[in-house]
């Protein structure tokens, strides 16, 4: 089961992939936070910290290069670019009105939009105050800005990308997590009121939700009642995947210590760039 309880929006997403690949100014970091991040049993709390504490990092660098080209630049709280279960909303609230975020896409954005609209963004009345000529030099020092930051960033090889697969796939194949996935299977199912579609995994529901998506998005009709049968299937989800998850943990911490060790130099760089911060 991939990720079963990582019930984010798109950008939400995003900033949780770009966490996986760096390292934060956090003493309790160490290579199992940068390994949960990756894997389908870490903790949705754990990463949502980590997320924002990269994009903090990420922020500080940015400013540090403004004013090393001399412009001011305060840095953007998470609130100002994020939204999803833990980020202006708490997860069964977010299930609630959004189920996953797939048919529900739009919805989801615009709430994303709102979120971060009320937000408040430092630089904007700064940038406000400055003629047209500045303006544009502003934002341009401040592309290149990111860049750099974004350049300077420690990448995760594909080898080891590669390497996590088998770990999830040694993990899902386990007797234990395939057992407790045909219990959440059933769990599913008998707490949905809805005839539900052929399904093993969370993979498998969400792959059918995008598809159904796909064909209904344009039908209001159709696409009301899919969204109405995705937020039933994500409560459902919620309530019945706390086993799912502890026997993922329980297996993958046969195997996560050898995983750590045998890719040492990987977890060290990202350790690396912390100190360095």
């Amino acid at each position: 089961m991939e990720a079963p309880h990582r019930l984010l929006a798109s950008l939400v997403a995003t900033l949780l992939l770009f966490a996986a690949c760096t390292s934060v100014a956090n003493p309790e970091l160490d290579e199992r936070a940068i390994l949960g991040v990756l894997v389908p049993w870490g903790d949705l709390d754990a990463e949502r910290q980590l997320a924002q504490e990269v994009h903090d990092r990420e922020q500080q660098l940015v400013a540090d290069c403004m004013k090393g080209l001399g412009m001011r630049f305060t840095p953007v709280g998470y609130e100002a670019v994020a939204f999803g279960p833990g980020i202006g909303v708490d997860r069964t609230e977010f299930i609630t009105r959004y189920g996953f975020g797939i048919s529900t896409n739009d919805e989801t954005f615009a709430a994303f939009e709102r979120h971060t609209r009320d937000a408040e963004d430092p630089n904007q009345e700064h940038q406000r105050s400055l003629s047209q000529q500045h303006r544009t030099l502003y934002s341009e020092t401040l592309s290149v800005c990111d860049r750099r930051v974004r350049e300077a960033l420690p990448r995760l090889p594909k080898p080891f990308q590669q390497a996590v697969d088998g770990l999830k796939n040694r993990v899902t194949a386990d007797i234990r997590v395939i057992t407790a996935e045909q219990e959440w299977e059933a769990c599913v199912r008998g707490t949905a009121s809805s005839v539900l579609p052929d399904f093993s995994t969370l993979d498998d529901v969400l792959a059918w939700l995008l598809h159904e998506y796909q064909l209904v998005k344009e039908r209001p009709a159709q696409l009301a009642a899919l969204q109405d049968l995705e937020r039933e299937i994500a409560t459902a989800h919620l309530e019945c995947e706390p086993p799912v998850l502890a026997a993922m943990r329980e297996v993958a911490a046969e195997y996560e210590p050898s995983f750590v060790h045998d890719h040492a130099d990987v977890f060290q760089e990202q350790l690396e760039f912390l100190v360095a911060g």
